[in-house]
């Protein structure tokens, strides 16, 4: 009787995993398609020269190290985007942390219409990125543009804001716009975590307002920007999109990024490097943001509070 319930017990175990993998199924099969098997390919590709997407399946292939030895000694311009995106990452992870907060302390507070105001915040990050990037540009490139006339009408003239040394900030600027009302979401909800009843105490015990934030607050919401900075590099660290719409990388690279110079590489050499050459820079720009993601992870861990510590 006992072996026979063990058997029906195990079969429906079995029958339970058989159902499981069933219905991930499609999941799995995506995944290996369009992810698994494309890395695979690049990872083997990386190591070949002069591949192009056109040939490569019917010539022979010749492996070496010779992709990534003229990308760390010859090529500038791929240096030159590690660069550009991480400063543009740290302006905007820390920049748009910085404003979160700020907005997240104001609607945390008892104001009238906060939820109205809450929306407005929050409206930017649904805008699609082609619409914000057109609505900037409109607004400030060009004398004619509205940021420009409002510039000339108090006596600024000759303002470029897309030139050498300030198109990185433009980029950056558009980013926070659009980016900061979600963060702010998230920073909001982490504060609304805090227990009244640390505030009350540090307040009995003459604690001003700058003292409970730094000590009681930022601890207790340590968990919460962590997970936005943590996200927030990755994905900065990635980005393509905004830039390419609005500078292209110009002017002369000051806003080139990691994953631009996969595709502006293969423009620039019609295709002579091409498959090869950019599956190799990708791969490089997948390791250098694990190891940066890692190294961050270790460096902030120690400081944040989970709860249950």
């Amino acid at each position: 009787m006992v072996k026979t319930q063990t058997r029906r017990r195990a079969s429906r175990e079995k029958m339970k995993e058989r159902k499981f993998f069933l219905f991930i199924s499609p999941w799995l099969i995506g995944f290996a398609l369009f992810s698994l098997v494309p890395m695979v390919l690049s990872l083997v590709l990386g190591f070949t020269w002069g591949t192009r997407i056109t040939t490569w399946t019917s010539e022979p292939l010749e492996f070496s190290l010779r992709n990534y030895i003229y990308i760390f000694t010859q090529d500038s311009v791929f240096l030159r985007s590690v660069g550009n995106t991480f400063l543009y990452a740290f302006i905007r992870v820390f920049g748009g942390i910085l404003g979160a907060t700020l907005l997240a302390l104001l609607y945390n507070n008892d104001l009238r219409g906060k939820r109205l105001y809450r929306t407005m915040a929050y409206a930017p990050s649904l805008i699609p990125v082609t619409a914000a990037s057109a609505i900037w540009i409109l607004m400030l490139k060009g004398d004619s543009a509205l940021v420009q006339r409002i510039f000339a009408a108090i006596g600024i003239h000759g303002v470029d804001l897309f030139s050498k040394s300030t198109a990185l900030l433009t980029v950056v600027s558009l980013d926070l716009f659009c980016s900061v009302g979600s963060t702010m979401i998230v920073v909001l909800a982490a504060l609304q975590g805090v227990p009244k009843e640390l505030e009350e105490a540090a307040i009995i015990d003459g604690a001003g307002r700058m003292t409970r934030f730094w000590h009681i607050t930022i601890p207790m919401i340590s968990s919460g920007l962590m997970f936005i900075s943590v996200t927030g590099f990755i994905g900065a660290l990635q980005t393509y999109a905004n830039v390419q719409l609005l500078t292209g990388g110009d002017p002369e690279y000051a806003t080139i990024t990691m994953t631009m110079t996969v595709l502006s590489r293969y423009n620039a050499t019609n295709g002579n490097l091409a498959l090869g050459y950019a599956c190799a820079e990708a791969w490089i720009i997948f390791l250098i943001i694990m190891l940066f993601t890692l190294i961050y992870l270790k460096l902030v861990d120690r400081k944040v509070y989970y709860g249950d510590e």
